[in-house]
């Protein structure tokens, strides 16, 4: 967790976006890393240099990133304090299309709804996009319009002091960064490798939640899975 953020830092410090990709194979743990180690890790003040607060708006884009954008940024709170929050529960579609509608004004849209409904001081926003391979796929069968918005939005998005950018993604779609533009810069100016896990990591990994339970992992049973896991 803690290179995590460094290599997070590293990029804000040298002017360069805030912009951090956490890429490894299927099943290795990008989204665990993420949700286990950095988010917490900023919600204790690891990375105070750049916030004291955080607001953290998750989302996979699937078929409709815009949408899920919008519906992600209402409901987690990153307009708390603003117009958009403060609607009754029923209206709530109806300001999160409101919300979507201001998103599609272009790549710095987001910054002109932070300069309208600023977050508090010393408070910034993480958008953490998990799944990232998905906008490939819509690219490809949905609306190449739409996925290329979207990524344009987060690359403009992550250039603003209070907002920063955390995307989770198989390294098997690396290539297919190249497909929208400032994309492949983002990815190498703030990339993070997921490491495979050591033996007695896994055996952690394996060990521990049964220990919550109360339960054991017979010793024939962890070496096989860990075998397993290891060929």
């Amino acid at each position: 967790m803690i290179l995590v953020l460094k290599c997070w830092t590293s990029c804000r410090q040298s002017n360069l976006r805030a912009f951090l990709a956490v890429v490894g194979p299927s099943g290795c743990g990008k989204s665990s890393l993420v949700r286990t180690g950095l988010l917490p890790g900023l919600e204790s003040g690891f990375l105070a240099a750049a916030s004291g607060h955080w607001r953290i708006a998750e989302l996979r884009p699937g078929t409709q990133p815009m949408t899920r954008l919008a519906e992600a940024l209402y409901h987690n709170l990153m307009l708390a304090e603003s117009e958009f929050a403060k609607a009754p529960s029923e209206e709530a579609k109806e300001t999160i299309a409101l919300l979507q509608s201001q998103l599609w004004g272009g790549p710095y849209s987001l910054h002109d709804i932070l300069n309208q409904s600023p977050v508090p001081d010393n408070t910034s926003l993480l958008l953490l996009v998990d799944q990232f391979e998905e906008i490939f796929r819509y690219y490809q069968q949905g609306d190449k319009n739409e996925a290329a918005t979207f990524v344009k939005l987060l690359l403009a998005s992550s250039e603003h002091a209070q907002i920063y950018i955390v995307i989770t993604m198989r390294s098997d779609f690396l290539g297919d960064c190249s497909t929208f533009y400032g994309l492949p810069e983002a990815v190498n100016q703030g990339l993070y490798l997921t490491p495979r896990l050591t033996r007695d990591q896994l055996s952690e990994a394996i060990e521990l939640p049964a220990g919550v339970f109360g339960d054991e992992v017979e010793p024939a049973l962890l070496n096989r899975l860990l075998n397993d896991a290891s060929s």
